[in-house]
């Protein structure tokens, strides 16, 4: 068993160093991501509506073919999927809604894991170092990570669906099933899935067409079916189609120049919103495209150019989509981007430290410590925003005998009938 655990480590790990460095930003993500569990972590109208989805399969025995709607009355719905994965630990909770932190803490480490593997099968362990680096640290994500809801996979999707296409293009055609079971899983988490089926199209021309392609993708159609399956059965049982055409059609206004411009700093937020700072887009801007003109020149990359034609889509198309919609656009709407921007980070501070200037090294240093430092501070200094309020509201009406209402998203009307009505049906 040692020797199996020490192979694993001589293999993805060049030295004891790197091991350590990973170790200790694992610790700092359980740290991040779990600590003042119920006090630092929301639990509002997704987790609520997530939680009930929860009770009815546990306790109602009813499975549900459709999933949460992605915009209240719009009738665009995403698949089930989602509610069975986090059946499991409110089964295990007995429906405490604690298994709402434990679900975006477990999703947090797939994250961690997805970003520090694909990364480092790109480029290196260091950049992947930096990369988990960037995304442990940061306030704005740990912040993002801390919320249950399905909005959380869609950048660990993202990073894996571009992997898989660099991979497929790259003369990789197994890794059709990845990018089916990824591409399968995006459309049970948010309805910006739909940006996939442009990129995927657009990376068409450069797979590999041989007999071994197809046999792999037509493998990988089951895989896509046991995911795509249940919506369509949803969508007819339900007869839930027609609104979201009507709601598509309302909300579509064409493309304008002006609108693409408008939304500049929507499209470099994820960007934005790690640096912190201010008129950050500007500096957004300039270092993605000294990202990709870097990568023009990396000799260690294979296919750089089918890689760099990848990231520059991955940009482009929510750019070009939302350009041409009227409808209210939300930051995690382009969360499909963020893998970009971790990217593009740690790649650039890995290019400067290996310029070997002591001058350059010692002012990054300093840089990246006042990153953490600002970013833990935030975190250690947030207030209480999640269940204890509610509970204690919750408690103090019961020890009055008042009742609290059910009210759709409402955590009170939850924790009421926690406390009273499935503990007493027990």
């Amino acid at each position: 068993m040692k020797k199996n655990i020490k192979k694993f480590i001589k293999k993805y790990f060049k030295n004891n160093l790197f091991f350590a460095i990973f170790c200790i930003l694992f610790a700092l993500l359980l740290l991040t991501r779990f600590y003042g569990m119920e006090e630092k972590s929301p639990f509002g109208f997704d987790q609520v509506d997530n939680a009930w989805a929860a009770k009815d399969i546990i306790v109602d025995h009813k499975f549900p073919l459709v999933g949460m709607q992605a915009k209240v009355n719009t009738g665009l719905f995403i698949g089930p999927y989602y509610y069975y994965l986090i059946s499991p630990f409110y089964l295990i909770t007995n429906l405490d809604p604690i298994a709402s932190i434990f679900i975006a803490g477990l999703t947090a480490v797939f994250t961690f894991l997805v970003i520090y593997f694909v990364t480092r099968s790109i480029f290196n362990e260091k950049v992947a170092i930096l990369a988990i680096f960037i995304n442990v640290v940061s306030s704005y994500i740990f912040e993002l990570d801390r919320v249950q809801w399905p909005v959380n996979f869609i950048v660990p999707i993202s990073f894996l669906i571009l992997f898989s296409l660099y991979k497929i293009c790259n003369n990789n055609p197994k890794y059709f099933m990845l990018l089916a079971a990824s591409f399968g899983f995006s459309l049970h988490i948010h309805f910006t899935s739909v940006f996939y089926i442009i990129l995927i199209a657009l990376a068409i021309p450069f797979i590999p067409r041989n007999k071994k392609t197809l046999r792999y993708f037509l493998f990988s159609i089951f895989i896509f079916l046991i995911f795509v399956i249940p919506i369509i059965v949803g969508l007819i049982e339900t007869s839930i189609g027609i609104s979201p055409t009507s709601y598509l059609s309302n909300s579509f206004h064409g493309f304008h120049l002006r609108r693409f411009l408008q939304i500049i700093g929507d499209e470099f937020i994820e960007f934005n919103a790690i640096l912190k700072f201010p008129y950050a887009i500007y500096v957004s801007i300039f270092l993605f495209l000294t990202f990709i003109f870097l990568l023009l020149k990396e000799k260690n990359l294979k296919h750089k150019f089918i890689f760099i034609y990848l990231l520059i889509v991955w940009m482009l198309v929510p750019w070009i989509v939302f350009s041409t919609y009227s409808g209210e656009i939300t930051n995690y709407y382009f969360g499909i981007t963020r893998p970009v921007a971790i990217l593009t980070f740690s790649y650039l501070i890995y290019r400067l430290v290996t310029l070997n200037r002591i001058y350059i090294t010692f002012l990054l240093a300093l840089m990246l410590i006042y990153f953490s430092i600002s970013n833990l501070y935030y975190f250690f200094s947030m207030g209480p925003v999640g269940l204890p309020f509610h509970r204690s509201v919750v408690l103090e009406k019961i020890s009055k005998g008042e009742k609290v209402e059910f009210v759709h998203g409402d955590p009170q009307s939850y924790i009421y009938y926690l406390l009273k009505q499935y503990n007493n049906e027990k």
